[in-house]
This record gives C-alpha cells, structure tokens and sequence, in this order.
C-alpha cells in the first residue's frame, strides 16, 4: 500500500535530543498502525489481512500484521530478507521503465444506504480510536521497545 499522506501525519526529523527521536519513531509507529484515521489513510489499513506492506512518501515504511495465520518470526524473517535483497540489487535495473510505469486503479463498490450508514459509524469510531491513542517509545542500549499506550 503506497501511502502519500504519511509526510501530513509525521513531524520532521530533528533529534537534538533522545525524547525528539523516541516521539518521532512514536508517531511513525502510530501512523503504520492507524494511517492517520480515516480523514488520511486509516480507511486503507486492512488489519484483517495476513500482512500489509505500508510505503509511504516520508521514507517511513512498515507492516501491518494480522499474527493469527502466522508466527511473528516468520513475519521477520521474510522482513529482514526483502531487506537484504533491496540493498543487494538497489543499483541493478530489475524491470523495464514499461513495467515501471503502470499504476493502480482505484476500486469501486456500490453500497446501500444501511452499510453506508454502518461506514459511517465505523468511521467514527477510527477516529475516537486514533485519537485516543499514542504510541509510547523508550530507547534503550541499543534496541527500541515499543509499548501502545
């Protein structure tokens, strides 16, 4: 999922100190996870999928994990190897432009008027949820925990 609303939700990155880096990896976090509500991209976060890569146009990039089909460490496992491959073949030219080129259509329902209201309600309650919601993030050493507040 490209995300081109991510740079709206997330402030820049200055970190003259520890509390700056650990409130901005927070609100990266929280943007992965809630898309911002459902003014921005919380309408596109499908957390009843087995996994959904998130892109977006800041740089900040993550998945969203529904962990009951799988272990966690599958999930990081296969993480850490795209990783490996990205740096791997960053320089090569894998696709012609042609395949480059292409982009995604949007999709379109029709909807009647009780699930409408049903979205609308749902809709609601993202935003209540976002709202009421913060990730809290402490370094430590060399590893960050993240705890959801």
């Amino acid at each position: 999922m490209l995300d081109d609303e991510d740079q709206k939700s997330i402030p820049p990155r200055t970190w003259p100190k520890t509390e700056d880096y650990e409130r901005d990896l927070g609100a990266r976090g929280k943007h992965i996870l809630t898309g911002g509500g459902s003014r921005r991209q919380g309408l596109n976060r499908w957390y009843d999928s087995t996994i959904q890569l998130i892109v977006g146009s800041s740089g900040t990039n993550g998945l969203c994990i529904e962990h009951s089909p799988t272990e966690g460490i599958v999930i990081v496992n296969m993480a850490e190897s795209a990783l490996r491959y990205e740096r791997e073949n960053r320089e090569r030219t894998l696709i012609y432009t042609a395949e480059r080129e292409i982009s995604a259509k949007p999709l379109t329902w029709h909807v009647d008027k009780a699930a409408l209201e049903l979205l609308e309600m749902q809709k609601t309650t993202l935003d209540e949820y976002v709202s009421n919601k913060d990730l809290l993030l402490r370094k430590k050493r060399t590893t960050d925990l993240l705890m959801l507040d």
